[in-house]
C-alpha cells in the first residue's frame, strides 16, 4: 500500500497493532492476547479514499448516471489450499486445475524469459530451505484458511447473484458502491453497456486509435501501474482477485486501489509465487486476466509499461529503498514480535501459504529482503536497458548499450515514433555526440523490435 501510494494513487493507510480479544466482558488479562495484527482503512468511495462521485437513486440519466461506480473481479466459490507444484498450475480443488502457460504475445520483455507455452517449467530449481511437515496447527490453519477455486464463470452462471454482472466477453464482476441492493436497473444497464462498449473497443479494427479505441474508455496509467506492482511483487492473487475498478462521473475506468496482497513477495507456495523469477501472467487465461492481453497488442501500451517500470525503478521499485523499509518495519516490531511468536508458535512450521520455512523472525527478514532483490534484478534483465553515459565533457557526450542500437534526437523529442518504428529525426550513435549548450538529448536503445526506456538530458 505504500507503495501504490508512492506512485500518486490512494491505498488503504495502514498500522502495525497488537489485538487483545476479550468476549467475556470481565477485566482485560494477557491471556486475550492474540498477536500482532494490521489495522487497515477499507475499500469504500469517500474524499479521503477512493474520491468519486456519489451515485444516488435518482441518477438515471447522464450525466450523472456516469459515476460513481466501484466494481471487482473476486472469488466465487471455495475451496481448500492445496499443496505447492513446481508446474505452477492452480493449487486448489476445483475446475481450474490445468496448465496455462501462454507465450509473450505484445508483452514487452525478453521472449528467453518465459516459460515454454503450455508447457512445464525448470524443475526443482526452487531452495526449500529448513522446511518441516505441519502437524495439529497445519491442520487448523488449512480448516480456517480457505481460497477460492478460481474456476472461469460463464455468463449466467450465477442466477440469483445480484451482487455480479457480467460482460459481453464474459468477464464477470462485483458490484462494490453503489452496493447492490442499492444500485438501481438503469444504473446496472448502464455501466454494464459501459464495459460492453470498452470491449467492443478494445477488441475492434481501431483499438489503438485514441478517439475510437480503448483509451477513450478505460485510464491507461492506472492498468499499467496496477500491471507493475503486481508482477514486481508478485502477488498471485492479481488481475483475478480482489481487483478493484473504479469509475467516476465523466472520467474513465481506472484499475485501482490495491488491495489483498499477501501472497505476494514471495511468500506463496502456488502459481510459483515462491519463485523469483518467471512472469506471474502467463499462466492466467483471458477471464482472470482482464483485458491485458489485448491491452500489450498496442506496441505504445507496451512501451509506456517499459518506461514507466524504469522510472519507477529510481525510486519506488528501488532495492535499497524497499530493503530500508524492510529494515524500519522489522525494527519496529521486534519486540512485538517476540509475543506474537511465543502466542502462535510457528517460526519453524510449515504453514498454509508458505513455501520456504525458517527458523527464526531474522531469518524471515533475510529471505523477505533477497527474494525482493533478486525479483527486481531478474525483472531489470527482461527489458532492453537504457543506454548509459560513458564519457562527458561539455556538450561532447559518448553514449553506450549492452546490446542493440542506439537512436538519439536532440530537439526533446523521441527517437522512437509511434507504434514502435524509429522517429524521422532520430540518428543512430556511432561516436561521441556533439551539441550546443542547453540541447535535449533523448536517447533509446533498439534490439530487434523492442525498445528501452528513455534516457533524457540536458548538455
Amino acid at each position: 500500500y505504500e507503495m501504490a501510494r508512492m506512485m500518486g494513487h490512494w491505498a488503504a493507510r495502514t498500522r502495525f497493532c497488537e489485538v487483545f480479544v476479550n468476549d467475556s466482558g470481565g477485566r482485560l488479562q494477557r491471556r486475550h492476547y492474540v498477536g500482532v495484527y494490521v489495522f487497515e482503512e477499507k475499500v469504500k468511495r469517500a474524499e479521503h479514499r477512493v474520491h468519486i462521485a456519489a451515485l444516488k437513486p435518482e441518477h438515471d440519466r447522464e450525466p450523472e448516471i456516469t459515476g460513481g461506480y466501484i466494481f471487482k473481479k473476486d472469488h466465487f466459490d471455495q475451496g481448500v489450499m492445496m499443496e505447492d507444484n513446481l508446474l505452477g498450475t492452480p493449487p486448489f480443488r476445483g475446475s481450474s486445475s490445468r496448465s496455462f502457460f501462454s507465450g509473450p504475445g505484445g508483452f514487452p520483455a525478453d521472449p528467453a524469459g518465459f516459460l515454454p507455452e503450455r508447457g512445464a517449467p525448470e524443475q526443482g530449481r526452487g531452495r526449500r530451505e529448513g522446511v518441516r511437515g505441519g502437524g495439529g496447527l497445519e491442520s487448523m490453519v488449512r480448516e480456517l484458511l480457505l481460497r477460492s477455486s478460481g474456476g472461469p464463470v460463464q455468463p449466467g452462471d450465477s442466477p440469483g447473484m445480484p451482487e455480479t454482472f457480467s460482460t459481453r466477453s464474459g468477464q464477470t464482476f462485483f458490484f462494490v458502491e453503489p452496493e447492490p441492493d442499492e444500485i438501481t436497473p438503469a444504473q446496472r444497464r448502464w455501466l454494464v453497456e459501459y464495459l460492453n462498449r470498452l470491449e467492443d473497443a478494445l477488441n475492434g479494427a481501431d483499438f489503438r486509435d485514441p478517439d475510437r479505441g480503448y483509451r477513450a474508455f478505460l485510464d491507461v496509467d492506472s492498468f499499467i501501474d496496477q500491471h507493475l506492482m503486481v508482477e514486481v511483487t508478485k502477488n498471485i492473487d492479481g488481475f483475478r482477485f480482489s481487483a478493484f475498478y473504479h469509475k467516476d462521473r465523466g472520467g474513465k475506468v481506472r484499475m485501482q486501489p490495491v488491495w489483498d496482497w499477501n501472497l505476494s513477495f514471495g511468500n506463496a507456495n502456488g502459481k510459483q509465487g515462491w519463485l523469483s523469477k518467471y512472469w506471474y501472467w502467463p499462466q492466467l487465461d483471458d477471464r482472470q486476466y482482464t483485458w491485458f492481453r489485448r491491452l500489450f497488442e498496442d506496441p505504445d501500451f507496451a512501451q509506456r509499461y517499459v518506461d514507466r517500470y524504469f522510472e519507477l525503478r529510481t525510486n519506488v521499485f528501488s532495492p535499497a529503498r524497499l530493503e530500508a523499509r524492510i529494515d524500519e518495519l522489522a525494527s519496529l516490531l521486534e519486540e512485538a514480535q517476540v509475543r506474537n511468536f511465543r502466542r502462535w508458535p510457528i517460526l519453524d512450521q510449515k504453514v498454509w501459504p508458505n513455501y520456504f520455512v525458517f527458523d527464526t523472525y531474522a531469518e524471515e527478514i533475510r529471505f523477505l529482503k533477497s527474494w525482493t532483490r533478486d525479483r527486481i534484478s531478474w525483472i531489470d534483465a527482461q527489458f532492453v536497458a537504457p543506454p548509459t553515459v560513458a564519457s562527458r565533457d561539455g556538450g561532447r557526450v559518448t553514449l553506450q548499450a549492452g546490446a542493440g542500437s542506439i537512436y538519439y534526437v536532440l530537439d526533446g523529442s523521441d527517437p522512437r515514433a509511434p507504434g514502435g518504428g524509429v522517429a524521422k529525426a532520430a540518428r543512430v550513435c556511432e561516436g561521441a555526440i556533439l551539441a550546443p549548450k542547453g540541447t535535449r538529448l533523448v536517447a533509446r536503445v533498439k534490439v530487434g523490435d523492442r525498445w528501452s526506456a528513455p534516457l533524457a538530458m540536458t548538455l
